[in-house]
């Protein structure tokens, strides 16, 4: 899919290369095609609301994507509300706008629309080899268009037994 990310700088080269049509905001593997002051405004993203609302409002980004335990994106990121918690890993939250991809968010933003440390530490807290299996039954379920099914896996993997039905 094409868009425009704001990538933290680290994972720019992972977007290039499973996203090539995908703007990313910044890619530490070339950082030739980068100045200084392009690294200082795409870390002060991540770091101050005031300059995550200015970045936002000048690129107006698709998605955000952060590490997972980022210690000052969770403030930042109230300063932009129409941004919304999508999907996250063992590494990566994705945000995605709100209002420019309505259908997304109304389909797969997390249920209190926001990533809570609660909900966060019990899925780290998970075995991290389940990750590939728990994807793939995922994606399994999210292409038969079910939601309810994608909780069971993970409740599944959790070997919560009740509450996968």
């Amino acid at each position: 899919g094409a868009g425009r990310v704001l990538n933290f700088p680290d994972t720019g080269g992972y977007w290039q290369w499973e996203m090539p049509r995908t703007k990313i905001a910044m890619d530490l593997q070339t950082p030739f095609l980068f100045s200084d002051s392009d690294y200082k405004t795409v870390l002060s993203a991540f770091a101050s609301s005031a300059a995550l609302k200015g970045f936002v409002s000048t690129y107006h980004p698709d998605f955000i994507s952060v590490p997972l335990r980022h210690p000052l994106f969770k403030e930042a990121v109230k300063a932009v509300p129409d941004y919304v918690p999508v999907f996250f890993d063992d590494q990566e939250v994705l945000y995605a706008d709100r209002v420019r991809h309505a259908d997304l968010v109304a389909r797969w933003a997390l249920p209190d629309g926001r990533l809570t440390d609660e909900r966060l530490e019990r899925t780290l807290a998970i075995d991290p080899g389940i990750w590939t299996i728990l994807a793939e039954s995922a994606r399994r379920c999210a292409a038969k268009g079910d939601a309810d099914c994608v909780a069971a896996r993970e409740n599944e993997m959790r070997r919560r037994y009740p509450e996968s039905f």
